[in-house]
């Protein structure tokens, strides 16, 4: 429950992570040429995407 709530703080990253799925799978299906993928993934990192799970975990201890 508490984590849920937490979580809620970073739903802009979770809205990020579900454009870079879509952006993978125009990669995939050759329907892009990953420019767009790059750029999301670029941002995520930046936003700290790759890091927010292990924040959300320490604080809800």
């Amino acid at each position: 429950m508490v984590r849920d709530e937490l979580e809620k703080a970073f739903s802009s990253l979770k809205n990020l992570e579900q454009k870079i799925d879509q952006a993978h799978q125009s990669m995939v299906d050759g329907s892009d040429d990953g420019a767009d993928y790059s750029d999301l993934i670029e941002r995520y990192a930046l936003l700290g995407g790759y890091s927010y799970h292990a924040d959300v975990d320490r604080v809800a201890r």
